[in-house]
């Protein structure tokens, strides 16, 4: 995979950020997920998150008063496995964990978009990096990073698969994500529940973008009447909406391939949903 030369990709949510920096960088070339793909999620996923591993430079914003963009946390865990530079300006730095995260990440690290981040653009010249890969490892699933919200069954979860199946390292979400990111190459599959009413969490979001691009496999709990859609549309190998069936996949599936996983589908369907 070959980055899209002399170019920068725009993340962040959906605000008047991005037309400001377009005209800080006459003649450069510009990545707008706006401009994307929208007609359904796989493919505004797909386009998202190939140009925020493919372009030179990443450029996250997140402006004052707005929520932290979910899919902008995907794109920058992404981003980073891939080996991109990142530029950041963090206008709500109240959260220290995403603080910290988004500090270690970035080449550039900014607390205002107008003040520190366009003057610094105006006199940025882009360098190429060439893009980091990963080749898809579906031989087993013997480590399992469970994340998103722990405390709300998805723990408890995990401590029945440990029970149930001690030959598998099922390692939960620790409070350092950074030291949780440093060992994503020996994960095999990653879990993630987000229960409704609970805020997403952002840092989970980011090992869910580095494992996209690493291709390591995502078993997805998804609640609420609206489920993220960035999340659940097409990040994940398999999804399911009972913590039980979750578990139940995770004991029994041992490895990825098609093949091997197909049969253990087939009597989950029958057995979670009576037919399929």
């Amino acid at each position: 995979m070959a980055p899209i030369s002399g170019s920068v990709y725009l993340a962040g949510s959906f605000t008047g950020f991005r037309d400001k920096i377009i005209e800080a960088l006459p003649g450069v070339p510009m990545s707008d997920p706006r401009n994307n793909r929208q007609h359904a999620m796989y493919a505004t996923n797909s386009d998202d998150l190939e140009a925020a591993t493919r372009c030179s430079t990443v450029v996250a914003c997140f402006p004052k008063g707005n929520q932290p963009g979910v899919m902008t946390f995907v794109e920058l865990g992404a981003a980073y496995a891939s080996g991109r530079r990142i530029i950041t300006a963090d206008e709500n730095g109240g959260n220290k964990e995403h603080q910290r995260l988004l500090q270690f990440i970035s080449d550039r690290y900014f607390s205002s978009i107008e003040n520190e981040l366009i003057p610094f653009l105006h006199r940025f010249k882009i360098k190429e990096k060439p893009v980091r890969t990963y080749a898809e490892n579906l031989d087993q699933i013997k480590t399992v990073y469970a994340c998103g919200t722990i405390k709300r069954g998805l723990g408890r979860m995990m401590e029945f698969a440990s029970k149930l199946r001690p030959d598998k390292d099922i390692r939960l979400r620790s409070p350092d994500i950074i030291e949780d990111y440093k060992h994503i190459g020996e994960y095999d599959l990653i879990v993630a529940h987000f229960p409704q009413g609970s805020r997403l969490d952002r840092p989970s979001l980011f090992m869910i973008g580095a494992a996209a691009h690493m291709k390591i496999p995502l078993l997805l709990k998804a609640d609420g009447i609206f489920p993220y859609p960035p999340i659940s549309g097409g990040l994940q190998r398999r999804l399911v909406n009972d913590l039980g069936a979750l578990l139940d996949y995770v004991v029994s599936v041992d490895d990825g391939h098609i093949a091997n996983e197909a049969p253990h589908m087939y009597k989950f369907f029958e057995r979670y949903d009576g037919a399929y």
